[in-house]
């Protein structure tokens, strides 16, 4: 006999087949509530798009599980964080790189006017 799994709240109205525990729609729905799933859903006219808001709710709703103060936006914050701290990195290896060619272009200049 097979093993009948409940469907969540979020499969139940959208009519998906469900993993119980596991599913990635019950963090969703705990989350958003299932109208606003619904809805969000009816506006997408292509399964791409659909595919995408689901990805990007599960994104959300994990961070907001993660980090339930600050949530996506502290995420966020971390991320361009750490861009900024690359870009200034970039931007210091790019000032090394210019000293050092100076540098490598004096020594080379020094070294033909020794051997002329």
């Amino acid at each position: 006999m097979a093993v009948r799994v409940e469907k969540c709240p979020a499969c139940k109205v959208l009519h998906k087949k469900c993993k119980g525990a596991d599913c990635l729609m019950l963090l969703i729905h705990k989350t958003f509530t299932g109208n606003y799933l619904t809805k969000w859903m009816a506006e997408r006219n292509t399964d791409q798009e659909r595919r995408d808001l689901i990805t990007t709710l599960a994104w959300e709703a994990s961070q907001r599980k993660l980090h339930p103060i600050s949530g996506s936006h502290g995420a966020y914050m971390v991320v361009a964080g750490q861009k900024e701290a690359l870009v200034n990195h970039n931007n210091i290896l790019k000032n090394e790189k210019a000293v050092l060619q100076l540098i490598t272009q004096q020594l080379e200049a020094q070294v033909n006017e020794q051997n002329n």
